[in-house]
């Protein structure tokens, strides 16, 4: 079974088939990168939404009371209320995600791929990541 979230057009997908096979528990493929959540934290959701929605068929890793009996991700003004009380806004929460993947790839076409951005956004972002290197900054 695999579980999505889309948030600003970055797709995660939970493929909970692998956890203990292919994948460590807890794991999380953005665009067919791998990357490791807190398996604490996601297991205790899992099981929450489970739970909450045993009859579910909707795949998006979050979803509401409307959601769950349909196929369609929650809306962004949803995520958008979960992240404000923390002072966050979705574009700071992708960006932060970006430059995170670009200080641990310094690959720009893994950056293009995995979130949709263009090469030159791609390569603002290895430059902030990793200001030693060498070359100008695109603009």
């Amino acid at each position: 079974m695999k579980l999505i979230m889309q948030i600003m057009g970055n797709c995660l997908t939970v493929d909970t088939t692998a956890m203990g096979a292919d994948l460590p528990p807890g794991s999380v493929v953005a665009a067919n990168h791998t990357s490791l959540a807190d398996p604490a934290l996601l297991h205790a959701w899992l099981r929450y939404r489970h739970q909450r929605w045993p009859r579910t068929v909707n795949a998006y890793l979050l979803v509401t009371q409307q959601t769950a009996s349909a196929t369609d991700p929650v809306s962004a003004d949803y995520v958008y209320r979960r992240f404000e009380p923390a002072g966050l806004t979705l574009r700071a929460v992708r960006a932060d995600r970006t430059l995170d993947e670009a200080r641990e790839t310094e690959d720009p076409v893994h950056l293009v791929r995995v979130f949709g951005i263009s090469l030159t956004t791609a390569m603002k972002y290895i430059h902030a990541a990793h200001p030693h290197r060498a070359g100008p900054v695109p603009h």
